[in-house]
């Protein structure tokens, strides 16, 4: 299953301006390709496509090229930069904070694997040093010790539900399974901020492949007043 990116669709978007023109002129179809255009977007490393491929993008919609191109160019609603790569400015800007806050998380997620790590070690060579010369007991790592990646996880998800029963289906993912999740955690903790009781336990989010759902948020006030 490809990988599903989020960004943030206000739920007054319709009502700016620039959206507004964008309607007049296409009816409700200019709406549905501009949020698709975002999409495509979204799901480009530099968050930039060719003008030149725009064609693609028309057999993809279902539309013609016209309607594309008069979308990315009439209504101020994107940029083109000097290589003839349309973007949206406002997207970027309201995607910074989430990815900060992903490079935060990664930092310390990391740096707690790593302290966890170093602990295990010592506690095994403290173990070695307490056995005498006669002894030759073998020595095995203990049941309830957890991968760093699935620890990374299981704190970001909040450790709900059982942390054995999950670590048994964390087992199972693909190592591509596993980095999905562990980006996708942060923002669908974020998204059920409000009311919690909807999140899956971790058990059941990865069983599931939650991981590979589009993230929708839950209704919530906001003072938006541009335009995406």
């Amino acid at each position: 299953m490809k990988d599903a990116f989020y960004f943030p669709h206000f739920s007054n978007a319709r009502t700016d301006r620039k959206i507004k023109r964008l309607t007049k002129a296409l009816g409700i179809e200019g709406y549905g390709i501009y949020f698709m255009l975002l999409e495509v977007l979204r799901e480009q490393t530099e968050f930039r496509y060719p003008i030149a491929d725009i064609d693609l993008l028309s057999d993809e919609f279902g539309t013609s090229v016209p309607k594309i191109e008069a979308t990315i160019k009439a209504f101020g609603l994107f940029e083109i930069d000097e290589d003839e790569m349309f973007f949206s400015l406002n997207m970027i800007k309201y995607l910074e904070p989430m990815f900060k806050m992903k490079e935060q998380r990664s930092i310390a997620g990391k740096a707690s694997a790593e302290s966890r790590r170093q602990k295990l070690l010592d506690k095994q060579s403290n173990g070695k040093n307490k056995l005498s010369l006669g002894d030759r007991v073998a020595t095995q790592p203990k049941e309830d010790t957890y991968a760093p990646n699935f620890e990374q996880a299981w704190s970001d998800y909040g450790r709900k539900g059982s942390k054995k029963a999950a670590y048994n289906e964390w087992k199972t993912l693909s190592d591509d399974d596993k980095n999905t999740a562990i980006n996708h955690i942060p923002m669908y903790v974020e998204a059920n901020e409000a009311e919690p009781h909807f999140m899956k336990d971790f058990e059941r989010y990865i069983k599931h492949g939650t991981y590979h759902s589009t993230i929708i948020e839950r209704p919530r006030k906001n003072t938006f007043s541009g335009s995406l």
